[in-house]
C-alpha cells in the first residue's frame, strides 16, 4: 500500500488580512506568524504601509509596527480584484481625516459594493462613485460622525462589510453605551463574522454580543499581539478533494485544529459525498468550498443539491454561471435551482480548454477535474497566486 501524501498548505488568507488590519490598529509591535504570502495579503500589506503603517517581511512572519493611527495615502490604491481588501481598507476610512480613493481591476469594478457603501454613509462617510453608482473605483472621504443610533446593516450578498465595521467600531466615537451594530435578515458567511471577533479579542478589543448578530462595541484600543496564522481551510479543501477524486491518501500537516475557519468543515462534506444516493449539503456559511465539492460531486452515480449557492454570483467570477457553462464543455450535467446548484451524475470526457474568468477557485476546480479527465486544460493558470501560488505544482503529487 502506497504511503500518504503529505501536505503543508499555505497560510489563513482570511486569518492573514485580518490580523494585518488589527495589526495596523494597534499601537506598538505586533508579529503575525506564518502569513499567507498571496496576492491579496500582498495588496493589502502595500496599502497599509503606504499608510504609515511599517511591515517587515522576515523568515516565516511579517513584523508590524504601528502608531495605531492611519495617514491617508496621496494617490489612490488599487486593489486588483482584492474583494476582502476593498471592504476591509474602505471600512478604514471611517477612522481617517482625509480622502481614500480604491480603485480594483474590470472583475473588480463589476462587483457591486452597495452593501458597504450604504454602512458607510451610515457613519457619516462621504462615498463617491466615480464611474457607475455602488461600484469602484470611490472616493471616501472620512472621518466617520459620532455614531449613536444602531447601525443597522444587510449582508445578503457578504460579511466583508460586516466584519470591517466591527474592526473599526472600537476607534470611533459613539454614544455612551458604546456603537451598536445589528444585521437584519439573512446573513451569508456567519463563520468569518465569528472569525473577526475572535480575532479582535486576541488583540485585546472585546465585543458585547446579544443573541445572533446583535453587537455592542465600547471605545477601545487595540494591543499588540504575536498571532499565528493557521493553515488556510480553503486551500486544504482543494487538497482533500484531490486525494478523493485521485483515489490517493493524503495528510494536511497544518490543517487547522481550531474552529476559527468554517471552512473547516470540508472534511463532513467529503464523508457526505463519498455516501450513497441523493446527498444535500447547505453552505451558505461556507461558499468557498463549494468549488472543491462540486469537483467531487460531478463524479458521483447520485444527485448532489447544493444549498445557499446565491452569493457565489458575486466573488471574484460568478462563479455558479462559470462551473456550470466551463464542466459543460466536458460533460458537467449542472443546474441552477433558485438558490440551489444542482449536480447530476455526469459523464465527463474530452478535451477542452477551461477558463477560470480570472478566479483562482475556478482554476483549482478545474485542476481537480483534470485529475479524472486527462484532457483538461486550465486557462491562465497563474490566476490561483490569489491563494495558492504552487497549487498546480503540488496537484501534480495526485496524478
Amino acid at each position: 500500500m502506497s504511503s500518504a501524501i503529505e501536505i503543508f498548505v499555505p497560510g489563513s488568507k482570511s486569518l492573514t488580512q485580518r490580523a494585518l488590519i488589527q495589526a495596523a490598529l494597534a499601537r506598538g509591535r505586533s508579529v503575525i506568524i506564518n502569513p499567507c504570502l498571496c496576492d491579496d495579503a500582498f495588496l493589502l500589506r502595500d496599502a497599509l504601509l503606504r499608510m504609515d503603517v511599517d511591515i517587515r517581511q522576515k523568515p516565516g512572519k511579517w513584523e508590524i509596527i504601528s502608531s495605531g493611527r492611519l495617514k491617508t495615502p496621496r494617490s489612490e490604491i488599487g486593489l486588483g480584484n482584492a474583494g476582502t481588501a476593498v471592504r476591509f481598507l474602505a471600512s478604514l476610512s471611517a477612522l481617517m481625516d482625509g480622502t481614500l480613493v480604491l480603485d480594483g481591476n474590470e472583475a473588480m469594478r463589476e462587483r457591486p459594493q452597495a452593501e458597504l457603501f450604504t454602512m458607510l454613509r451610515t457613519l457619516g462617510v462621504r462615498v463617491e462613485c466615480l464611474q457607475a453608482d455602488e461600484h469602484l473605483p470611490v472616493v471616501l472621504t472620512g472621518p466617520a460622525d459620532m455614531v449613536t443610533d444602531p447601525v443597522i446593516l444587510k449582508a445578503d450578498h457578504s460579511s466583508q462589510h460586516v466584519s470591517g465595521l466591527l474592526m473599526v467600531a472600537p476607534l470611533i466615537q459613539g454614544g455612551g453605551k458604546g456603537m451598536r451594530v445589528e444585521v437584519s435578515g439573512r446573513a451569508v458567511s456567519l463563520p468569518y463574522i465569528n472569525m473577526t471577533l475572535s480575532i479582535m479579542k486576541f488583540f485585546g478589543v472585546s465585543v458585547a454580543r446579544e443573541g445572533g448578530l446583535k453587537f455592542t462595541i465600547s471605545r477601545q484600543a487595540y494591543a499588540p499581539a504575536v498571532f499565528e496564522i493557521e493553515g488556510d481551510a480553503s486551500s486544504a479543501a482543494m487538497i482533500l478533494a484531490a486525494g478523493e477524486l485521485s483515489g490517493k491518501k493524503v495528510i494536511i500537516k497544518n490543517f487547522p485544529a481550531s474552529d476559527l475557519q468554517g471552512d473547516a468543515i470540508f472534511p463532513g462534506v467529503l464523508k457526505k459525498l463519498s455516501g450513497p444516493g441523493e446527498v444535500s449539503i447547505n453552505m451558505t456559511g461556507t461558499p468557498d468550498i463549494v468549488p472543491p465539492a462540486v469537483a467531487v460531486a460531478l463524479f458521483r452515480d447520485s444527485l448532489t443539491v447544493i444549498s445557499g449557492i446565491a452569493h457565489l454570483k458575486g466573488k471574484e467570477s460568478n462563479r455558479i454561471g462559470v462551473l456550470i457553462e466551463e464542466l459543460g464543455k466536458i460533460g458537467g450535467f449542472l443546474q441552477e435551482d433558485g438558490d440551489s446548484l444542482l449536480v447530476f451524475p455526469s459523464k465527463i470526457v474530452g478535451e477542452a480548454e477551461l477558463d477560470p474568468h480570472g478566479d483562482h477557485r475556478m482554476a483549482m476546480t478545474f485542476g481537480l477535474v483534470g485529475l479524472r479527465c486527462a484532457g483538461v486544460r486550465v486557462k491562465d493558470p497563474g490566476c490561483v497566486s490569489k491563494s495558492y501560488a504552487n497549487f498546480f505544482d503540488v496537484l501534480g503529487r495526485f496524478r
